[in-house]
This record gives C-alpha cells, sequence and structure tokens, in this order.
C-alpha cells in the first residue's frame, strides 16, 4: 500500500524516512518551498545524529573509564608481583640464619 503525499509517494515501513521528515516533505509540496525543505533535512539528521552520539558517549564513557582504570591497575599487579615474590624469598632467607633468628637463643660470639 502506498501514502500519496500530493506528488509524492513513499512506501508506509519505509525505514530511511521518517514520518517527520515526510510531513516536511509535505509542507515543502504544499508551499512551494520543496527544495529548501529538502535542503533542511540533512541539517536535521545531522541534529539527531549529534544528539545521539551525545547521549551514547556520556552512558558508555564511565564503564570504558572504569574498565581501563582496571585494566592499568592489573598491569601494575602483575609488574610488581616478581618484586613481590622475590622480597619474600629474601626474607625467608634471612629469617633461617641463626643471627635473626628469635627462637634461637645462642648468639655467635663476638670477636676482639
Amino acid at each position: 500500500m502506498w501514502l500519496r503525499y500530493s506528488n509524492l509517494s513513499f512506501k508506509p515501513s519505509s525505514r530511511w524516512v521518517t514520518l517527520g521528515i515526510r510531513h516536511r516533505i509535505d509542507r515543502g509540496e504544499v508551499t512551494g518551498e520543496l527544495p529548501n525543505m529538502l535542503n533542511r533535512i540533512p541539517e536535521i539528521y545531522g541534529e539527531e545524529v549529534a544528539a545521539s552520539n551525545s547521549v551514547a558517549t556520556s552512558v558508555i564513557e564511565p564503564f570504558l573509564t572504569l574498565k581501563f582504570s582496571i585494566s592499568i591497575l592489573a598491569i601494575v599487579f602483575l609488574l610488581f608481583l616478581p618484586f613481590i615474590n622475590l622480597m619474600q624469598n629474601i626474607a625467608q632467607q634471612v629469617t633461617k640464619l641463626s643471627i635473626f633468628n628469635p627462637d634461637n637463643r645462642t648468639y655467635p660470639k663476638a670477636r676482639l
């Protein structure tokens, strides 16, 4: 089924031409300003796209910030993990020495 707007015909299921654009074309045909109306349609679509992008950006941006923060935190942790293990191994070796072992009550004699 075709809808008739003066001299132009549109399919009602057209997903590219919105109802607002159809009304503007109809008004342009009625008033005789069709070229001006057709020139303003890209501006209208541009404004709608800019508004949609603004909303999408404001919704997605916090999630991306959180994701990158967690990624950087994981990288820093993985970089310092070998140093933490190394310090733990050194601490175990130091506590095994009899000088620093608090359970060992015998202290070495000082040399004079």
